[in-house]
């Protein structure tokens, strides 16, 4: 569902994060507030950091008084912060701090429901926002959503006609609301928000579509660090996408679906490794490591000791297999009167097996908290690393950290790879919507794909998510909601026929490549396909 995870984050958080933009400005910022329905207290500001490729936070406290509070700093591009009430984590408002004087009056009821004084900026980020929300609020979607997670936790009721018609009426919704962005930033070029926004429309874009996306801002918009750096990010992909008919030299590949492939009963499988002679290798959801032909038939099958959540598997050239979990906490949450829980990640562990499925080694990957993909190239240990938005290349014997591959932009806990003869790492930076190619120091190779719908395009909040490279040169990739699984040659992308959904809404879809370019994808529900190259 193209913009359901969107939607989502919007209906379960009050803030959505969003992209800093530039201002020069000549005073610190100061912020006053004042909050209806509560006497003393403490309030916690804090937003997001990527540094050194991992996911942080910066926090700060500030007392409340007889109502009121006082928070200064000083800003060279405005920033955006939640805050909350401590001890009523449902008290919660976000705002933008720019180097100026604010003042913020709200009630402890509705806090996000603020009034706010000095900053255009965030007047045009609330007014925007309300303009979403009466949009939402006059189709019936909060009403939708309601019903929609009524199917979504009903096993029962996950395939009813119903669910899918939810859907669509909500990506209608979805879509009036997301046309507000360009609406905003035409009518209102000069506006710092509209730079805001515009990062947002540039995620995914081709270069072309970059510059003409920050040309439609004013002059002096222009010229922000935000927009100055997503001009040189455009520079930057001219580099390294080069064209499909340069990169690829393969012409007209093509597969159709193996009808007598024995794989639905393979269900639960989370990630696929190929051993010798093409035998596949599957890691199941509780651990089960199972050997099949490539007729589906299975040969062999052993229960790995896990420390924590199956994660993915890896096979060498011996066919020992490297089988990763992610061991760590729960944590549960209620939000909107609802209890979710939430698995906290705290390492990595790899437990290596033989043929017979004896344990001959064992290993924690040095810093990793996750592990998305895995394969093992070169004598090297290369695991994807979600977390960190990183591609790790580790010593197989000892799991310490050689070298890794930054920059990564995944998404919906998503992050894989494929590795091709020359040791190239190609990469589903799904997050990006395109295919990268790296080398083990990190250096970018070559790269291509952008947003859209058309064929040669990556749809939806995100995708692809697996990628492979083919022995004749050509390129796999596969996304999710609704499953495309396309093959890119020198022409440029061909879908295969026949591939039915093998998920819904924001999931992984595990994808190998055999000896002899057949393709074997796994559905956690529907068991596993082989697509057959012709």
């Amino acid at each position: 569902m193209k913009n359901l995870l969107k939607m989502l984050s919007a209906t379960l958080l009050v803030v959505t994060v969003f992209l800093a933009c530039n201002q020069a400005a000549k005073d610190p910022f100061t912020l006053t507030g004042e909050i209806e329905g509560i006497k003393d207290g403490k309030i916690e500001f804090y937003y997001y950091v990527v540094a050194d490729g991992k996911l942080d936070f910066v926090r700060d406290t500030v007392d409340i008084k007889d109502g009121k509070f006082s928070f200064s700093g000083n800003f060279e591009i405005p920033q955006n912060y939640s805050a909350s009430i401590i001890g009523n984590p449902n008290a919660r408002f976000g705002f933008y701090a720019e180097n100026t004087h604010m003042k913020i009056t709200a009630n402890i009821k509705d806090l996000n429901d603020y009034k706010i004084e000095g900053s255009q900026l965030n007047i045009d980020a609330i007014n925007h926002r309300k303009a979403s929300a009466e949009i939402r609020e006059n189709n019936g979607y909060n009403k939708l959503m309601d019903e929609f997670m009524i199917y979504l936790q009903d096993e029962e009721k996950k395939n009813d006609p119903r669910r899918f018609e939810i859907e669509k009426e909500m990506d209608a919704i979805s879509d009036k609301v997301a046309a507000l962005t360009p609406k905003f930033i035409k009518e209102n070029p000069g506006s710092y928000y509209s730079v805001i926004l515009t990062e947002g429309l540039c995620r995914g874009k081709a270069p072309a579509e970059i510059e003409a996306l920050v040309k439609a801002l004013s002059p002096e918009m222009q010229q922000t660090k935000a927009m100055q750096n997503m001009l040189a990010k455009a520079s930057e992909l001219k580099a390294t996408e080069i064209g499909l008919d340069k990169i690829i030299q393969a012409s007209n590949v093509s597969y159709k679906i193996d009808k007598t492939f024995k794989g639905k009963d393979k269900k639960d499988v989370v990630y696929l490794g190929m051993a010798s002679n093409d035998k596949v290798c599957a890691l199941k959801e509780d651990g089960t490591v199972l050997l099949m032909n490539s007729n589906g038939k299975s040969m062999k099958s052993f229960k790995a000791e896990l420390k924590g959540k199956a994660s993915c598997i890896a096979v060498d050239l011996l066919d020992n297999m490297y089988v990763f979990s992610a061991y760590g906490e729960t944590e549960t949450q209620k939000i909107r009167g609802k209890v979710y829980e939430r698995f906290i990640p705290k390492g990595i562990s790899c437990a290596v097996y033989n043929t017979k499925g004896k344990k001959v080694n064992a290993f924690d990957l040095e810093g990793a908290k996750t592990a998305t993909g895995a394969r093992i190239a070169d004598g090297k240990l290369i695991v994807a690393n979600y977390g960190d938005r990183q591609i790790g290349i580790y010593d197989k014997e000892n799991g310490k950290l050689t070298s890794k591959i930054e920059g990564m932009r995944p998404c919906c806990g998503i992050l894989d790879f494929s590795v091709n003869e020359k040791n190239e790492v190609l990469v589903a930076n799904l997050g990006a919507f395109r295919v990268e190619s790296y080398d083990f120091t990190g250096k970018k190779i070559v790269a291509f794909g952008s947003r859209g719908r058309n064929i040669s395009e990556f749809h939806g909040c995100c995708n692809p998510v697996s990628v492979a490279y083919l022995s004749n040169g050509a390129i796999v990739t596969v996304e999710k909601d609704p499953t495309q699984v396309k093959v890119f040659s020198k022409e440029g992308a061909k879908m295969i026929q026949g591939v039915e959904e093998l998920v819904k809404g924001c999931s992984y879809i595990p994808m190998i490549v055999d000896s002899k370019n057949n393709l074997y994808l796994a559905s956690p529900e529907k068991g596993m396909i082989k697509c057959v190259s012709l």
